[in-house]
Protein backbone atom coordinates (compact mmCIF):
# COMPACT_ATOMS: atom_id res chain seq x y z
CA UNK A 1 0.00 0.00 0.00
CA UNK A 2 1.17 3.50 -0.84
CA UNK A 3 1.33 6.34 1.73
CA UNK A 4 -1.26 9.16 1.44
CA UNK A 5 -0.12 12.78 1.30
CA UNK A 6 -2.07 16.05 1.59
CA UNK A 7 -1.47 19.58 0.29
CA UNK A 8 -3.02 22.91 1.08
CA UNK A 9 -4.92 23.73 -2.12
CA UNK A 10 -3.63 27.22 -2.99
CA UNK A 11 0.00 26.19 -2.51
CA UNK A 12 -0.14 22.97 -4.52
CA UNK A 13 -2.80 23.43 -7.20
CA UNK A 14 -0.18 24.56 -9.77
CA UNK A 15 2.78 22.24 -9.26
CA UNK A 16 6.10 23.11 -10.83
CA UNK A 17 6.62 20.78 -13.78
CA UNK A 18 9.61 21.11 -16.10
CA UNK A 19 8.79 23.40 -19.03
CA UNK A 20 8.69 21.90 -22.50
CA UNK A 21 11.35 23.61 -24.61
CA UNK A 22 11.80 23.91 -28.36
CA UNK A 23 13.35 20.79 -29.89
CA UNK A 24 14.72 20.04 -33.36
CA UNK A 25 15.33 16.85 -35.32
CA UNK A 26 16.67 15.87 -38.74
CA UNK A 27 16.78 12.63 -40.78
CA UNK A 28 20.44 11.92 -39.95
CA UNK A 29 19.70 11.72 -36.21
CA UNK A 30 18.71 8.31 -34.95
CA UNK A 31 16.53 9.58 -32.15
CA UNK A 32 12.96 10.69 -31.44
CA UNK A 33 11.13 13.76 -30.32
CA UNK A 34 8.98 12.64 -27.39
CA UNK A 35 6.32 14.90 -25.92
CA UNK A 36 3.73 13.98 -23.25
CA UNK A 37 1.37 12.63 -25.94
CA UNK A 38 3.47 12.18 -29.11
CA UNK A 39 6.54 10.46 -30.46
CA UNK A 40 8.10 11.46 -33.80
CA UNK A 41 11.05 10.10 -35.75
CA UNK A 42 12.34 9.40 -39.26
CA UNK A 43 12.33 5.98 -40.89
CA UNK A 44 15.21 5.83 -43.40
CA UNK A 45 15.61 2.70 -45.51
CA UNK A 46 16.55 1.50 -48.99
CA UNK A 47 15.33 -0.72 -51.79
CA UNK A 48 16.84 -3.89 -50.35
CA UNK A 49 15.40 -3.29 -46.89
CA UNK A 50 12.17 -4.50 -45.34
CA UNK A 51 11.17 -2.34 -42.41
CA UNK A 52 9.11 -4.18 -39.80
CA UNK A 53 7.42 -1.88 -37.32
CA UNK A 54 5.25 -2.47 -34.27
CA UNK A 55 1.71 -1.06 -34.33
CA UNK A 56 0.42 -2.30 -30.96
CA UNK A 57 1.94 0.43 -28.78
CA UNK A 58 -0.19 3.29 -30.12
CA UNK A 59 -3.76 4.04 -31.16
CA UNK A 60 -2.82 6.46 -33.99
CA UNK A 61 -0.04 6.21 -36.57
CA UNK A 62 0.71 8.97 -39.09
CA UNK A 63 3.22 8.83 -41.96
CA UNK A 64 4.45 11.57 -44.28
CA UNK A 65 6.56 10.51 -47.27
CA UNK A 66 9.57 12.80 -47.42
CA UNK A 67 11.54 10.97 -50.09
CA UNK A 68 11.13 8.00 -52.40
CA UNK A 69 8.20 5.69 -52.99
CA UNK A 70 7.05 2.29 -51.81
CA UNK A 71 4.22 0.48 -50.10
CA UNK A 72 3.11 -0.43 -46.58
CA UNK A 73 1.33 -3.60 -45.51
CA UNK A 74 -0.89 -3.46 -42.43
CA UNK A 75 -2.55 -6.80 -41.93
CA UNK A 76 -4.48 -7.33 -45.15
CA UNK A 77 -4.39 -3.63 -46.02
CA UNK A 78 -1.83 -2.27 -48.50
CA UNK A 79 -1.08 1.36 -49.31
CA UNK A 80 1.22 2.43 -52.15
CA UNK A 81 2.80 5.81 -51.62
CA UNK A 82 5.24 8.37 -53.04
CA UNK A 83 6.83 11.68 -52.03
CA UNK A 84 4.35 14.11 -50.48
CA UNK A 85 1.68 11.55 -49.62
CA UNK A 86 0.23 11.17 -46.11
CA UNK A 87 -1.38 8.06 -44.67
CA UNK A 88 -2.75 7.03 -41.30
CA UNK A 89 -3.37 3.72 -39.56
CA UNK A 90 -5.11 2.85 -36.28
CA UNK A 91 -4.02 0.29 -33.70
CA UNK A 92 -3.46 -3.17 -35.14
CA UNK A 93 -2.02 -6.43 -33.83
CA UNK A 94 0.05 -7.32 -36.89
CA UNK A 95 2.43 -4.38 -37.26
CA UNK A 96 3.63 -2.60 -40.40
CA UNK A 97 5.83 -3.86 -43.22
CA UNK A 98 7.35 -1.05 -45.29
CA UNK A 99 8.84 -1.76 -48.73
CA UNK A 100 10.88 0.85 -50.62
CA UNK A 101 11.04 1.17 -54.40
CA UNK A 102 14.02 3.54 -54.32
CA UNK A 103 17.61 3.50 -53.15
CA UNK A 104 16.81 5.90 -50.31
CA UNK A 105 13.38 6.37 -48.83
CA UNK A 106 12.42 8.55 -45.86
CA UNK A 107 9.15 8.39 -43.94
CA UNK A 108 8.36 10.86 -41.18
CA UNK A 109 6.38 9.03 -38.51
CA UNK A 110 4.32 10.24 -35.52
CA UNK A 111 2.28 8.20 -33.03
CA UNK A 112 0.52 8.69 -29.68
CA UNK A 113 2.39 5.99 -27.74
CA UNK A 114 3.63 8.34 -24.94
CA UNK A 115 0.02 9.03 -23.98
CA UNK A 116 -0.76 5.33 -23.68
CA UNK A 117 2.47 4.70 -21.80
CA UNK A 118 1.51 7.43 -19.31
CA UNK A 119 -1.93 5.84 -18.86
CA UNK A 120 -0.26 2.43 -18.52
CA UNK A 121 -2.65 0.90 -21.03
CA UNK A 122 -2.71 -0.64 -24.50
CA UNK A 123 -5.40 -0.37 -27.18
CA UNK A 124 -7.50 -3.44 -27.95
CA UNK A 125 -9.32 -2.42 -31.14
CA UNK A 126 -9.03 0.17 -33.92
CA UNK A 127 -10.62 3.56 -33.31
CA UNK A 128 -10.81 4.47 -37.03
CA UNK A 129 -10.04 3.10 -40.49
CA UNK A 130 -6.82 3.79 -42.35
CA UNK A 131 -6.87 6.84 -44.63
CA UNK A 132 -4.69 7.92 -47.56
CA UNK A 133 -4.09 11.53 -48.68
CA UNK A 134 -2.29 11.97 -52.00
CA UNK A 135 0.13 14.84 -52.50
CA UNK A 136 -1.79 15.95 -55.60
CA UNK A 137 -5.15 16.12 -53.84
CA UNK A 138 -3.68 17.99 -50.86
CA UNK A 139 -2.06 20.60 -53.12
CA UNK A 140 -5.18 20.96 -55.28
CA UNK A 141 -7.37 21.62 -52.24
CA UNK A 142 -4.89 24.17 -50.88
CA UNK A 143 -4.77 25.94 -54.24
CA UNK A 144 -8.56 26.05 -54.34
CA UNK A 145 -8.94 27.55 -50.87
CA UNK A 146 -6.01 29.96 -51.28
CA UNK A 147 -7.64 31.42 -54.39
CA UNK A 148 -10.79 32.33 -52.48
CA UNK A 149 -11.44 35.96 -51.59
CA UNK A 150 -9.53 37.08 -48.50
CA UNK A 151 -7.46 33.90 -48.27
CA UNK A 152 -4.10 35.69 -48.49
CA UNK A 153 -4.81 37.55 -45.25
CA UNK A 154 -5.60 34.35 -43.35
CA UNK A 155 -3.67 33.43 -40.22
CA UNK A 156 -2.57 30.24 -41.98
CA UNK A 157 -2.93 29.13 -45.62
CA UNK A 158 -3.55 25.42 -45.86
CA UNK A 159 -5.91 22.55 -45.22
CA UNK A 160 -6.70 20.40 -42.23
CA UNK A 161 -6.51 16.70 -43.03
CA UNK A 162 -9.49 14.75 -41.75
CA UNK A 163 -11.90 12.00 -42.86
CA UNK A 164 -15.60 11.20 -42.85
CA UNK A 165 -15.49 9.56 -39.42
CA UNK A 166 -14.01 12.49 -37.55
CA UNK A 167 -15.99 14.98 -39.57
CA UNK A 168 -19.13 13.15 -38.40
CA UNK A 169 -17.84 13.33 -34.83
CA UNK A 170 -17.47 17.13 -35.27
CA UNK A 171 -13.73 16.93 -34.59
CA UNK A 172 -12.37 17.60 -38.12
CA UNK A 173 -9.13 15.96 -37.01
CA UNK A 174 -6.69 13.51 -38.55
CA UNK A 175 -7.35 10.84 -35.90
CA UNK A 176 -9.07 10.85 -32.52
CA UNK A 177 -5.82 11.99 -30.88
CA UNK A 178 -3.86 13.68 -33.68
CA UNK A 179 -4.46 16.75 -35.81
CA UNK A 180 -2.61 17.89 -38.90
CA UNK A 181 -2.38 20.86 -41.24
CA UNK A 182 -0.54 21.17 -44.54
CA UNK A 183 0.46 24.83 -44.47
CA UNK A 184 1.69 26.93 -47.40
CA UNK A 185 3.56 30.19 -46.88
CA UNK A 186 4.05 32.25 -50.01
CA UNK A 187 7.03 34.41 -50.98
CA UNK A 188 7.58 37.53 -48.87
CA UNK A 189 4.74 36.63 -46.53
CA UNK A 190 4.15 36.80 -42.78
CA UNK A 191 1.60 34.54 -41.08
CA UNK A 192 0.50 36.32 -37.91
CA UNK A 193 0.86 34.78 -34.44
CA UNK A 194 -1.50 32.25 -33.00
CA UNK A 195 -1.33 29.87 -30.06
CA UNK A 196 -2.96 26.66 -28.82
CA UNK A 197 -2.65 24.27 -25.91
CA UNK A 198 -1.55 21.40 -28.12
CA UNK A 199 2.12 20.72 -28.87
CA UNK A 200 3.07 21.08 -32.54
CA UNK A 201 5.72 18.94 -34.21
CA UNK A 202 6.50 20.93 -37.38
CA UNK A 203 8.08 19.23 -40.38
CA UNK A 204 9.43 21.52 -43.12
CA UNK A 205 8.58 19.59 -46.29
CA UNK A 206 9.59 22.08 -49.00
CA UNK A 207 12.19 24.85 -48.96
CA UNK A 208 14.47 26.01 -51.75
CA UNK A 209 18.21 26.43 -51.20
CA UNK A 210 17.79 30.14 -51.97
CA UNK A 211 15.33 30.44 -49.08
CA UNK A 212 17.58 29.05 -46.34
CA UNK A 213 18.00 31.53 -43.47
CA UNK A 214 15.12 33.56 -44.92
CA UNK A 215 12.20 31.45 -43.71
CA UNK A 216 11.70 31.09 -39.97
CA UNK A 217 9.27 30.81 -37.06
CA UNK A 218 9.23 33.18 -34.09
CA UNK A 219 7.96 31.79 -30.77
CA UNK A 220 7.27 33.40 -27.42
CA UNK A 221 5.27 32.69 -24.29
CA UNK A 222 3.77 36.20 -24.37
CA UNK A 223 2.73 39.04 -26.65
CA UNK A 224 2.59 42.76 -25.85
CA UNK A 225 -0.23 45.29 -26.24
CA UNK A 226 0.68 45.65 -29.94
CA UNK A 227 0.28 41.88 -30.51
CA UNK A 228 4.04 41.53 -30.94
CA UNK A 229 5.97 38.55 -29.61
CA UNK A 230 8.06 39.37 -26.54
CA UNK A 231 11.73 38.26 -26.73
CA UNK A 232 10.94 35.52 -29.26
CA UNK A 233 12.99 32.46 -30.10
CA UNK A 234 13.80 32.26 -33.83
CA UNK A 235 13.92 28.86 -35.53
CA UNK A 236 15.03 28.79 -39.17
CA UNK A 237 13.31 26.30 -41.44
CA UNK A 238 15.40 23.70 -43.21
CA UNK A 239 14.04 21.21 -45.71
CA UNK A 240 13.10 17.85 -44.13
CA UNK A 241 14.00 19.13 -40.66
CA UNK A 242 11.61 19.23 -37.70
CA UNK A 243 11.05 21.66 -34.83
CA UNK A 244 8.52 21.79 -32.00
CA UNK A 245 6.23 24.53 -30.77
CA UNK A 246 5.62 24.19 -27.00
CA UNK A 247 2.02 24.30 -25.77
CA UNK A 248 0.56 27.75 -25.16
CA UNK A 249 3.35 29.62 -26.97
CA UNK A 250 2.51 32.31 -29.51
CA UNK A 251 4.19 31.67 -32.87
CA UNK A 252 4.33 33.36 -36.27
CA UNK A 253 5.77 32.16 -39.60
CA UNK A 254 7.90 34.42 -41.81
CA UNK A 255 9.03 33.97 -45.41
CA UNK A 256 11.46 36.70 -46.46
CA UNK A 257 12.46 34.92 -49.68
CA UNK A 258 11.11 34.97 -53.23
CA UNK A 259 10.13 31.30 -53.09
CA UNK A 260 7.27 29.39 -51.47
CA UNK A 261 7.74 27.18 -48.40
CA UNK A 262 5.70 24.36 -46.85
CA UNK A 263 5.37 23.00 -43.34
CA UNK A 264 3.44 19.99 -42.03
CA UNK A 265 2.62 20.30 -38.31
CA UNK A 266 1.26 17.32 -36.39
CA UNK A 267 -0.27 18.01 -32.98
CA UNK A 268 -2.02 16.23 -30.13
CA UNK A 269 -4.92 18.58 -30.91
CA UNK A 270 -7.29 15.72 -31.66
CA UNK A 271 -7.21 14.92 -27.96
CA UNK A 272 -7.48 18.60 -26.95
CA UNK A 273 -10.37 19.19 -29.35
CA UNK A 274 -12.31 16.32 -27.80
CA UNK A 275 -11.52 17.63 -24.30
CA UNK A 276 -12.56 21.20 -25.30
CA UNK A 277 -9.16 22.41 -24.12
CA UNK A 278 -7.45 23.40 -27.40
CA UNK A 279 -8.11 27.13 -26.86
CA UNK A 280 -6.67 28.21 -30.22
CA UNK A 281 -6.34 32.00 -30.50
CA UNK A 282 -5.45 34.07 -33.59
CA UNK A 283 -3.93 37.50 -34.16
CA UNK A 284 -5.40 38.94 -37.36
Amino acid sequence: MNYPTFFEYTKAVSPIIKDLEVETLNPSEYKSIITPNLEAYYIVFGKTDLMDQDSKNASSHVFYVLKGSGCTMFGEQEITWKKGDVFTFPYGPDGFKHYAYNVETILFYVNDSPLLKYLNCIPNKPRFEHTFYSDEEIKNKISKYNNEEGAKSGNRNGVLLSNYKFENESLNTLTHSLWSLMNYIGPNTKQNPHKHNSIAIDLCTELSEESENKVYTLMSKTINENNELVNPIKVFWKKNYTFTTPPGWWHSHHNESDHEAWVFPIQDAGLHTYMRSLDIQFIK
